[in-house]
């Protein structure tokens, strides 16, 4: 597992190709299935505050949100509410369910899982970057299906705009 890392200052990319963009879906569907079926149940964080990415690295683009609707999808989990994705009990694809194996956040987690994987984290800045926007809703009243909508649809007018890849945080994914 990986140690520290030094984060370079997040450098404005450009939108994914849609080549790129299925690809880096399907790689996170592909480590969530991988982090949905580790066993093992830490007591604590993996990593201490210093050895962690910082919160503001931890922001997601649309790549992850789609490979995480994907995800949900295949598990009929979309219409979950957020509260419910956070930690249902007895649903084992909760945010809390799939990082039970690392004590982080699910971006946290999935940054090791993909370090792991390709022994470098190759591409991570395809999922996981600097946070260039915040996206808040209701814990109770929001459906996971909704979240990710509105997600999408302000990241695609934002990147549209001026050509450049947002990172979004969103609690239920980056916060620990």
């Amino acid at each position: 597992a990986p140690g520290p890392v030094a984060f370079a200052a997040a450098k404005p990319l450009a939108p994914m190709t849609p080549e790129a963009l299925a690809a880096a879906q399907a790689r996170t569907v592909s480590l969530l299935e991988s982090l949905a079926a580790k066993e093992e149940r830490v007591e604590w964080p993996v990593l201490s505050n210093s050895e962690r990415r910082r919160s503001g690295q931890r922001g997601m683009t649309r790549a992850l949100l789609f490979g995480v609707k994907a995800f949900f999808e295949q598990h009929g989990a979309l219409d979950k509410t957020m509260q419910d994705i956070v930690n249902e009990r007895g649903f084992q694809f909760s945010a809390c369910e799939l990082t039970k194996s690392t004590g982080l956040s699910l971006t946290e987690t999935l940054v090791r899982e993909a370090y792991r994987e390709a022994g470098e984290g190759e591409g991570i800045e395809e999922l996981v970057g600097e946070a260039t926007c915040f996206f808040s809703y209701s814990l109770t009243g929001t459906k996971l299906r909704d979240l990710l909508a509105a997600i999408e649809r302000v990241l695609a007018k934002l990147e549209a705009a001026d050509g450049k890849r947002r990172y979004v945080w969103v609690d239920i994914m980056c916060v620990s």
